[in-house]
């Protein structure tokens, strides 16, 4: 059988947990999309943990406040179990895009995604002495803002944001909490050009044909983009707004780049223009 190196950017980890993490709504279905084809029965190495059991046996427990968390021995009990289980294969992909909230979280917030905090310390504990990759999608601020607004088909959370969110930012604030996990972010800006890559690194694949598998599966995964909106399409979004948005995700590109114990991936077509991880 033919096989290719499909991606190496960090050392690999004997039995290492890939967690995508955020945020909200970038690349939500791409790993559930693959689960649901059943192309990785046949693989021995890499398994994925299935949307209904992390939804009723984590999600739950990492969601659930502090004092009732520490009560409830069943749940982790349950996770240990769940984790054990999987200790047979090298690599254990994960995915809750919004693990750390809501999109709203990112604008209509005075702290962007304040759960932030207790959440990702919720799955360090869960998570405590194994090995685990945080992979974060993100996107332009502007894009991200458009998809929000269409999608509650309100005008008026124009008007209800209160922050510019910094992707960066965030990434510190993770960084502070779990210092012992390895980070990628993904510039998911061009989702189709990433997001072979971006699912090839959380199964850490190199059978070639299953990588062509996945390459049909991911490429129907992104529709066309829309016509963008604008000032016009949306009244209440000035120009002054555009531009601060669009140019933070400059910005967190930039600082994410030269940030220590973080990996950024962009497109190939983008690393022309500067920045490379």
């Amino acid at each position: 059988m033919r096989r290719m190196v499909f991606l190496s950017l960090v050392a690999r980890n004997p039995w290492m947990f890939n967690l995508h993490a955020g945020i909200p709504g970038v690349a939500s279905d791409l790993l559930h999309s693959v689960d649901k084809s059943r192309i990785l029965e046949d693989q021995s190495s890499s398994a994925i943990i299935s949307r209904p059991i992390w939804k009723k046996q984590f999600r739950e427990l990492i969601n659930t406040r502090w004092r009732e968390a520490a009560l409830d021995t069943e749940s982790w009990s349950n996770v240990e179990e769940i984790i054990s289980d999987f200790s047979k294969y090298d690599t254990v992909a994960i995915s809750q895009d919004a693990l750390l909230g809501v999109a709203e979280d990112s604008f209509l917030k005075d702290k962007v995604l304040p759960q932030t905090e207790a959440r990702v310390s919720r799955v360090a504990e869960i998570f405590s002495g194994r090995s685990v990759m945080l992979h974060f999608t993100i996107t332009s601020q502007l894009d991200y803002f458009y998809e929000f607004v269409r999608s509650k088909n309100d005008i008026d959370a124009i008007s209800e944001a209160r922050t510019v969110p910094s992707w960066s930012s965030l990434i510190e604030r993770i960084k502070e909490i779990v210092p012992e996990f390895q980070i990628m972010v993904w510039d998911f800006e061009r989702p189709r050009e990433i997001a072979l890559s971006f699912i090839g690194e959380l199964l850490r694949v190199d059978d070639f044909d299953l990588i062509l598998d996945l390459k049909e599966l991911v490429s129907s995964a992104f529709p066309e983009r829309q016509s963008p909106l604008d000032s016009e399409s949306l009244p209440g979004l000035s120009f002054e707004i555009i531009e601060r948005l669009d140019v933070q995700y400059e910005i967190d590109l930039q600082r994410l780049s030269k940030m220590e114990g973080v990996t950024l991936v962009r497109p190939l077509s983008q690393m022309s223009q500067g920045l490379g991880y």
